[in-house]
């Protein structure tokens, strides 16, 4: 789960198992890796344009992407 979405730049990835978290632009244009091990992480894209961006999460049960709105 995301939240806020959409953001102003900050956001918070929730969710358990949680291995790591990339952002690509809508582009596929790769920005950022995060690894984690905990139920949630703080990611700021406030540097970013705004614009649409894909959040890709890896967690013990697989891979999922979700979009995320910057304005």
């Amino acid at each position: 789960r995301i939240y806020p979405n959409p953001t102003e730049g900050n956001f918070t990835v929730f969710g358990y198992g949680m291995k790591q978290i990339e952002v690509y632009e809508i582009t596929g244009k790769f920005l950022l890796n995060k690894k984690i091990s905990a139920y949630s992480i703080s990611i700021d894209l406030s540097d970013y344009k705004k614009g649409l961006y894909l959040v890709r999460i890896v967690n013990d049960y697989g891979t999922s992407v979700q979009k995320l709105i910057v304005r």
